[in-house]
């Protein structure tokens, strides 16, 4: 644990993980609340931080990641849940706590979204206004050292 010393640099795969534990966690605190599902995720990226913050008191069962689905928006901007969904049953029957992150190479931009949050529908995907379920990605998709 820091004492008040100096923290030790952090890698650049530290930073990003270091950037989505505190998206998570602010976004956790604006709602008041913690689903199971960011708590695991929040977990596992305390666990990745653990040389940082030199605490080892995260359990092993703790130390699973989220999986996360990418997607690149095509041009004309829809998104075919449903058949990303079932793709996700055809590789992984009965799957729960799935990120869907969506690239914009338009725009240079990603965003997140819980898949099971997500219509059964094939989506039309605004950026100027974003559905609740979509949120921006704080790292871009090129500094994610495990994308």
């Amino acid at each position: 644990m820091n004492n008040g010393s100096a923290l030790p640099p952090l890698s650049g795969l530290q930073q990003v993980r270091f950037c989505e534990l505190i998206q998570r966690m602010s976004d956790a605190i604006e709602r008041g609340r913690m689903t199971p599902r960011e708590e695991r995720q929040c977990m596992f990226l305390l666990w990745e931080l653990r040389d940082v913050h030199g605490l080892q008191t995260i359990s092993a069962t703790d130390r699973s990641s989220i999986a996360r689905v990418k997607y690149v928006l095509p041009e004309d901007r829809r998104v075919p849940v449903a058949a990303i969904k079932d793709r996700m049953n055809s590789v992984k029957p009965g799957w729960t706590g799935i990120d869907l992150e969506l690239e914009d190479h338009q725009s240079g931009l990603s965003y997140l979204a819980d898949l099971e949050q997500v219509a059964d529908d094939v989506v039309m995907i605004d950026v100027q206004k974003l559905p609740a379920w979509l949120k921006p990605r704080m790292v871009p998709p090129a500094c994610d050292e495990n994308a």
